[in-house]
């Protein structure tokens, strides 16, 4: 009787430790214990969305040869010389801490610029896209195209920037030296018109200041050296910075007077070149 008493007693104590400290199975027959509960919740938390990082305002740069540093550095070092990186930097030291995705590339026609555009238009959600630069159509003239057929091509650009709510500067360019003068009046009046058409912030020559003057420009006296891109992004920042802060105020870049234009360029322009 004491051994059967004695065996019980041992049998319920050993009982009670186990329930005691014995951990619960996470699930029996469909219900959750307290721990896998608590398991639930954390991966409930762990797959909450991060919130995202603000997006850096971005400016498209749409481009060909005069702007890829062509001819300044090797191919794959280009891109440091380039317009856009020296156009940048600019930015950035007068308090405009944007980026500027460098799409010029030697030999692009505006034909092929508008298929770039169209990759970064894809992109739109990903980025935020506040001003684009269009600086295109000199190898247009340079191949001879129809003058038509580039002004066709810049119109379709700057409609589908206009579509996307992406505010623009158009710079204009001049037909090389060897055109003849009805091509070169035709070619270089396409780009005030379009300017006037669409109410862009509008830099008349891109090479003002480079173009035929060996101290700024390759060989060719077209394409700028190093110098001479230094000297075109001095002189188009403060149109830049104009189209830049109105975007960013929510504002789109209008065209300025000629008269009112052509002055406080060249004021900023200089109070740039002195810093």
């Amino acid at each position: 009787m004491k051994l059967i008493l004695s065996v019980f007693i041992l049998s319920f104590l050993f009982y009670s430790i186990n329930s005691t400290f014995a951990k619960p199975a996470l699930a029996v027959d469909g219900i959750f214990s307290v721990e896998s509960q608590e398991a639930i919740a954390f991966d409930e938390k762990d797959k909450e969305k991060k919130p995202e990082k603000p997006k850096v305002p971005s400016v498209i740069m749409l481009g060909d040869s005069l702007t890829s540093g062509y001819g300044i550095a090797i191919q794959r070092e280009a891109p440091l010389f380039s317009y856009a990186k020296k156009l940048e930097k600019l930015l950035h030291k007068f308090g405009y801490p944007v980026k500027i995705l460098n799409s010029s590339v030697t030999g692009s026609t505006t034909a092929h610029a508008y298929s770039r555009l169209l990759t970064f238009i894809k992109k739109k959600k990903e980025r935020r896209y506040v001003l684009a630069i269009i600086a295109l159509g000199y190898d247009d003239s340079y191949a001879k195209f129809p003058v038509k057929k580039t002004y066709k091509y810049l119109e379709r650009i700057m409609e589908k920037l206009e579509e996307n709510n992406i505010p623009m500067v158009l710079m204009g360019m001049r037909a090389p030296a060897d055109s003849s003068p009805e091509y070169a009046q035709n070619f270089n009046s396409i780009y005030p018109k379009l300017s006037s058409q669409f109410n862009t912030p509008f830099y008349p020559f891109l090479l003002e200041g480079v173009f035929m003057r060996p101290k700024y420009a390759l060989s060719d006296l077209a394409h700028p050296n190093n110098e001479g891109m230094d000297l075109i992004a001095q002189k188009t920042a403060p149109l830049v910075m104009y189209a830049l802060f109105e975007a960013l105020n929510g504002r789109k870049p209008v065209k300025y007077p000629e008269k009112k234009e052509k002055q406080q360029q060249q004021e900023k322009s200089n109070n740039i070149t002195k810093d």
